[in-house]
């Protein structure tokens, strides 16, 4: 998450969700790594990451998440907030659901910002 952090002040969102595309699959030692457990992980370092922000939480997690064999998709939204305006908000879905990125409800997924890898 440090290294997500770091890059984000380099380089734009795009290359670095391309470039940790690159990332191995870990070799399977036993059970798989679920998805939830993974997500808890990149919760709990967040904590411990000074300017971690939901794309940077976003961002790891995609990247460990894959990295564990579950397909993963980065998803960027806004929604109006009345005291600020339009504010923005990274989650990451995996399954259909939202593992990452905590209560998204009224944040629209803008078009042509979450990234599948393909």
């Amino acid at each position: 998450m440090t290294a997500v952090r770091v890059a984000l002040a380099l380089l734009p969102v795009r290359a670095i969700h391309r470039a940790t595309g690159w990332l191995p699959v870990a070799s399977p030692r036993g059970e798989t790594a679920r998805a939830a457990d993974v997500a808890r992980a990149v919760r709990r370092a967040r904590s411990v990451v000074p300017g971690a922000t939901c794309l940077v939480e976003a961002l790891a997690g995609v990247a460990l998440l894959e990295r564990r064999g579950h397909a993963a998709q980065l998803r960027l939204g806004f929604a109006m907030a009345e005291e600020a305006g339009i504010r923005g908000h990274a989650w990451v879905e995996s399954g259909g659901r939202v593992v990452l990125g905590g209560d998204v409800a009224g944040h629209a997924p803008a078009a042509g910002l979450g990234w599948d890898r393909a």
